[in-house]
């Protein structure tokens, strides 16, 4: 029974790990501003004295109606969301790493960064209405 709870845990810690923005730089060794914003130790462990990063962006869309097959085939995506007679559910989250500095003094690590969210989260829109605002807004113009 242990064996079992022990491989759910893992399962489950695997899914929300693949969800992190950012999550490219935990298979790196280099260590910068990226790290120290999921674990602050690791401005300590700087390769070099001073760290500047300029600008970073994240994005993790999702929907139930487009597949990344639809994206790879050039599919027309306002046709495939409001097809059918399934309400459309659709996510978006945003994160923005403004500038920012990591510094290495006397063997303790400091940083400033500066970091924005944006979440917008769209639920069980009706597919005859969404098309309806989309298209007839764009033949009244």
């Amino acid at each position: 029974m242990k064996k079992i709870v022990f491989a759910g845990l893992v399962l489950a810690s695997c899914f929300s790990y693949g969800q992190e923005h950012f999550s490219g730089f935990s298979s790196s060794r280099r260590v910068g501003i990226l790290n120290a914003g999921a674990n602050p130790s690791e401005l300590a462990n700087l390769f070099r004295t001073v760290d500047v990063q300029i600008f970073a962006f994240g994005v993790d869309a999702s929907n139930n109606k487009v597949g990344f097959s639809d994206l790879i085939n050039g599919e027309n995506l306002e046709d495939l969301i409001f097809a059918g007679g399934e309400a459309v559910d659709f996510d978006v989250n945003t994160q923005i790493m403004g500038p920012s500095v990591g510094f290495k003094a006397f063997g303790l690590g400091f940083g400033v960064a500066s970091r924005s969210h944006i979440r917008a989260n769209i639920s069980n829109v009706n597919t005859e209405l969404g098309d309806a605002l989309t298209n007839s807004a764009l033949i009244a113009f």
